[in-house]
């Protein structure tokens, strides 16, 4: 019983297909990047065509992309068909094959307008049984761009309000180890805010990993190289904004805090980790020991590869999860402490969540499996379940699936969802630590969301946070303060120069409203503070926020960082200094004193 139990569970959650996606197209060579330690020789495609061919007898996913006026279609069967019809839209139903045969040969839908479409597929099999495929297909704008290394991973392109790349946004895809998943459902998927991004300039590159269910750290460094090769091309000096999709984040991040511990930066502004597993992703533990269980001796390929083991906070295909010799845990131990935190610190890292703070109402039966012969098996969420922590749910289409498998005759099978379990939890994807995001900004939505759908009010949110709407501002608080436990006030004043020049004056304590994409300069008005309070103890101002390399008087920073910003001042230690002549109790010549606070050669504006 669990032969049969196995080809069906070997089926759904991650859907199993045979699809090919062909683009044999001639390309470009570009200049090979080879700064990260590795030879990356991307190359831009100049034929823009894409064929989707469909192999029946396999599962494959109801939901793909269709590039308007570049796709091609073509359904096949390996035990032939014995006509097959299609309809768009529940529209009328046109003849595809009229008799036996094992493909439709190629056809092109009608669709002229984007967005949300349908097409179903009938087709009659050679004992005259006829079978229904329901798709929805996201029609969604022509590419421009086609990027191609040779090894497998491409990248779909599509340019902003002019031709060239001159505002690169790189957008990693998600969790697909069996490469089902291309550029064209993505951009279908978020068409909301990436035709939004589009309009401001941006230039959206969406990256497909040829094995997207690989360790993580060496997807990480082929994004390393892409990134570099599109520094390359790209027109003028503006940053590229580096994004990831789920499994993108962590691999995003990876790439870019690995880079500057290496001393080698990437050319990034902002880093974007969208509804990413920045700690963990969770699936409910019994259900998929219940695929393990069943799975015949042959691993889940989606489960056991090694993403999933990296990424799932339980892997029942790892036989230390989840313990601390895990691979998650590995993973995210060593993620946690590169560059010192586990974040890049050349850009803004905003974090974002499709879900706000609030706990997973869907308490209960959440699945259950309909399996003929079988007695159905029933998933429940009960209190305390960490499926339903705050965050987003489960994507309806990880158990959207039904059908039949040969048994002797056709046993048929069906899975019911019935409510949503919780998978990137909000903790997770704000990698939120003792109360604290690491991000610079975070930004969820306002009601929960499921994790393959990007939220409509999060578009202008996360627009504007990557810098690409009219700039926003925010109230930022200046302060002098001594350096010490109580952080008492040094008084006195600070000037704030805002981005267009605008210059303010503010006593320590006051605010100040500041652009939050462009950079604005405080400086304290009198760094020294002699006689402190009449408690004959001097003080000089030594750095800003803490940070040793921010020495200077003037001090550069933008308004999402955080809202104050601090001049710290520590005491001022006597010291006698005098020439000696050696063997002597002489004392001779002068002595030229520089304050060492400032570099060597910038002017002073007071003597020591």
């Amino acid at each position: 019983m669990k032969s049969f139990i196995f080809q069906i569970l070997f089926l759904f959650l991650f859907s199993i297909c045979l699809l090919a996606q062909n683009n044999q197209g001639n390309f470009r060579s570009a200049i090979d990047s080879t700064e990260d330690g590795f030879i990356s020789n991307w190359q831009e495609s100049t034929n823009l065509s894409d064929k989707l061919t469909i192999i029946v007898e396999y599962d494959f996913p109801t939901e793909f992309g269709f590039y308007l006026g570049q796709s091609r279609l073509e359904y096949k069967s390996i035990m032939l068909f014995a006509g097959v019809d299609v309809r768009y839209d529940n529209g009328n139903w046109i003849t595809l094959l009229s008799g036996v045969g094992g493909s439709t040969g190629e056809f092109i839908p009608p669709w002229n307008t984007l967005g949300t479409h349908t097409m179903d597929i009938r087709y009659w099999d050679l004992a005259g049984h006829l079978h229904f495929i329901n798709n929805i297909v996201y029609v969604i704008p022509p590419r421009d761009k086609i990027y191609y290394d040779g090894l497998g991973n491409w990248v779909s392109g599509w340019t902003g309000t002019t031709p060239e790349i001159d505002r690169p946004v790189i957008i990693i895809e998600g969790f697909d180890p069996q490469n089902l998943t291309w550029p064209d459902y993505y951009y279908g998927k978020a068409a909301n805010w990436l035709n939004r991004i589009r309009g401001l300039d941006a230039d959206v590159l969406i990256f497909n990993f040829n094995e997207g269910g690989a360790d993580l750290v060496a997807n990480a460094h082929i994004i390393q190289g892409f990134a570099r090769y599109i520094e390359s091309i790209t027109e003028g000096s503006e940053k590229i904004i580096l994004a990831g999709l789920s499994m993108g984040g962590p691999i995003g991040r990876y790439a870019l805090a690995e880079a500057e511990a290496q001393g080698i930066p990437l050319y990034v502004s902002h880093f974007l980790s969208i509804d990413s597993p920045q700690q963990d992703a969770i699936i409910p533990r019994d259900f998929l020991d219940y695929i393990k269980d069943n799975d015949g001796g042959t691993p889940h390929p989606e489960l056991s590869s090694v993403a999933a083991k990296q990424m799932l906070r339980y892997d029942p295909y790892d036989p230390y999860s989840p313990g601390n010799n895990s691979m998650h845990k590995i993973f995210y131990n060593v993620l946690n402490n590169l560059n010192g935190d586990g974040y890049p610190h050349n850009c803004i890292n905003i974090g974002v969540s499709f879900a706000p703070n609030i706990t997973n109402p869907n308490l209960g039966e959440w699945l259950e499996v309909e399996i003929e012969l079988v007695a159905n098996k029933h998933f429940y969420l009960w209190e305390e379940n960490e499926c339903l922590v705050p965050g987003s749910y489960l994507p309806l289409s990880a158990t959207r699936s039904s059908g039949s498998v040969w048994y002797g005759y056709n046993v048929h099978w069906n899975l019911v969802r019935k409510k949503n379990p919780t998978y990137i939890p909000y903790v997770s994807a704000l990698d939120i630590v003792n109360g604290e995001s690491k991000f610079d900004i975070t930004l969820n939505s306002s009601a929960i969301h499921y994790h393959d759908e990007f939220p409509d009010d999060l578009v202008d949110l996360v627009s504007n946070a990557i810098g690409l709407l009219e700039d926003s501002y925010n109230n930022v608080t200046f302060r002098n303060v001594i350096d010490n436990i109580q952080e008492d006030d040094a008084n006195g004043l600070l000037k704030v120069t805002d981005y267009s020049g605008t210059q303010t004056q503010v006593s320590s304590g006051g605010t100040v409203s500041v652009s939050t994409n462009n950079d604005n300069i405080v400086e304290t008005l009198d760094r020294y503070r002699l006689n402190f309070s009449g408690s004959g103890i001097n003080y000089q101002q030594k750095d800003w926020n803490k940070e040793l390399s921010e020495y200077k008087v003037k001090h550069t920073f933008k308004g999402w960082h955080n809202d104050i910003q601090k001049a710290y001042f520590s005491e001022l230690d006597k010291v006698t200094v005098k020439n000696s002549l050696e063997g002597t109790s002489l004392s001779t010549g002068n002595i030229d004193f520089k304050d060492p606070w400032y570099k060597i050669g910038e002017n002073q504006p007071n003597t020591f």
